[in-house]
């Protein structure tokens, strides 16, 4: 079970640097060229988000077959309730993208990437919460 779990998690790493995408966009000047690689950029930022947002439920799904401790499953809902605020910001930042001109891009792509690595670091430790939670009857 762990196993699959930590696969899960590989496969949902961002697949593109931000950097990448600047450099490429500002290699391609033409309006068409930037607003196709902002569709793109943006697509795939929604992808990625909606794959996380699907987490909490399989994560609260698995904590309830999983006998964790008391102040574990107190930890597990903290960090529950911090993706849910990274779910949140990063869905409302990557929507921002959506009218945001060429000159703007590349701080505002920065800053999205940014909350997308948050978002990342708060499901990682959801899982590690549920994962590696201490579980009762262990010492």
């Amino acid at each position: 079970m762990r196993v699959v779990l930590l696969a899960l998690l590989a496969a949902c790493q961002p697949s593109e640097d931000p950097r990448q995408f600047a450099a490429r966009a500002a290699e391609r000047r033409p309006s068409d060229d930037f607003s196709r690689d902002k569709r793109e950029r943006i697509d795939s930022l929604r992808t990625m988000h909606a794959v996380i947002a699907a987490q909490p439920a399989l994560i609260e799904r698995l904590a309830v077959d999983t006998p964790l401790t008391e102040a574990a499953r107190a930890a597990l809902n903290e960090k529950l309730v911090v993706l849910a605020m990274r779910l949140d910001e990063t869905g409302d930042a990557v929507e921002s993208l959506v009218v945001v001109e060429a000159k703007d891009w590349s701080a505002r792509d920065a800053a999205v990437s940014d909350a997308m690595s948050r978002l990342a670091l708060a499901r990682d430790a959801a899982w590690r919460a549920v994962i590696d939670g201490e579980r009762l009857g262990s010492s």
